[in-house]
């Protein structure tokens, strides 16, 4: 049965200036599709998710992390969430992975949750080949050098242990 799957990012501190920086940070590290490079959409979602989004921007050739930054910028407030739509390269396959940075104050997020969030979507194409694992250990690996975290997880929706998910992939 396939499964979602999340990285989840804990920062040392989390306050409004932080979470935008580490999202233009994180931005800047991520390891982008060679054919769908950069960051095609970016929104900002105030208060909660039932809100319509206070900014939306499509690029019709992937942005910069310093074109996204100056987007959002004028929208940085502690109860937002801002998102980018993004791609990574999963064996010869551009995959979109959602990046969503959430402000302090942001409905339903408090510090047992993650203060960042990266959707890199459904197991399927990970466990395809050992390969195919390969962007997320680069990334999982990178994150502490980059950011200040205090804690990364990967996790699978349905609560499986995701080592061992990925195991199975590679044996």
């Amino acid at each position: 049965m396939p499964d979602r799957l999340t990285i989840s990012l804990w920062l040392k501190v989390w306050d409004d200036d932080r979470t935008l920086e580490a999202f233009y940070n994180l931005l800047k590290i991520f390891p982008y599709s060679k054919t769908k490079p950069g960051v095609q959409t970016v929104t900002v979602q105030p208060l909660e998710w039932g809100e319509p989004p206070a900014f939306e921007q499509h690029f019709a050739i992937g942005a910069s992390p310093e074109e996204c930054l100056e987007a959002v910028r004028q929208f940085q407030n502690a109860d937002c969430a801002y998102q980018a739509l993004v791609y990574w390269d999963v064996g010869a396959v551009p995959l979109p992975v959602t990046i969503i940075a959430y402000g302090p104050d942001f409905e339903g997020r408090d510090d047992e949750q993650g203060h960042i969030d990266l959707d890199i979507g459904m197991d399927d194409p990970y466990r395809a080949s050992r390969e195919n694992i390969v962007p997320i250990v680069f990334l999982m690996a990178e994150l502490p050098k980059r950011l200040p975290l205090r804690k990364r997880v990967l996790w699978a929706e349905s609560g499986e242990d995701v080592s061992e998910l990925l195991t199975r992939s590679v044996q």
